[in-house]
């Protein structure tokens, strides 16, 4: 049996398994979510294609899609203002800060050029009287409300898009017996320069 030459194999910088070169791919050290860089540094035979997949979809999908800097690359048009729904908004939140009266804490998205808002209940909390938001794709993950100290009697706040959407939490409070109380307006946001500034926060895990 001859020996292996280089050129028939590759050994792997993260898992250190030596695989035929047909087993790696492209490694993109900047990712191309990123924008495009002049003398990039890309990998081709360093990074095994299981690793690459690996990398591709645990951090890379992340900053790219659920982070602020999804944020900025849709606000300088690295991503396409169409694709906003791309963004998950799992590990990120957009909430509407203090001083905003009944939309404090509320939930958002940014879709360029605006913001809009999510489908969500908010909860008064016992301790504070403040409201808790769930937005509805949290709802029906079965988040659970025990772990947020809510204050059952008293009133619920319904902010929904759609005659669906309503429906969709509707059911949720009926499901939990939670009764629906009394509706109540929003009060106008106020802003002094004319503009919405939001809270952003992302999550590291």
């Amino acid at each position: 049996m001859r020996n292996k030459t280089p050129s028939e194999t590759s050994k792997c910088i993260y898992c250190l398994t030596e695989s035929p070169r047909s087993a790696f791919n492209k490694e993109h050290v900047l990712h191309k979510s990123f924008g495009g860089f002049q003398k990039a540094l890309t990998l081709t035979c360093e990074v095994c294609e299981s690793c690459n997949q690996y990398f591709g979809e645990n951090i890379d999908r992340i900053l790219g899609r659920d982070s602020f800097e999804a944020l900025l690359r849709l606000r300088y048009g690295i991503k396409p203002s169409e694709e906003y729904s791309d963004i998950p908004y799992k590990r990120l939140t957009i909430t509407i800060p203090e001083g905003q009266g009944d939309w404090t804490g509320v939930k958002v998205v940014y879709q360029p050029p605006s913001i809009h808002l999510l489908p969500q209940l908010g909860f008064p909390l016992k301790d504070t009287g403040d409201y808790a938001y769930l937005t509805l794709p949290e709802i029906e993950k079965g988040i659970q409300l025990n772990n947020l100290n809510v204050d059952n009697g008293c009133e619920v706040k319904i902010i929904s898009n759609t005659k669906e959407e309503y429906q969709k939490l509707i059911s949720f409070l009926n499901k939990i017996d939670i009764p629906l109380g009394t509706t109540k307006e929003f009060t106008p946001v106020k802003s002094d320069d004319g503009k919405l500034h939001v809270r952003v926060e992302f999550i590291v895990e």
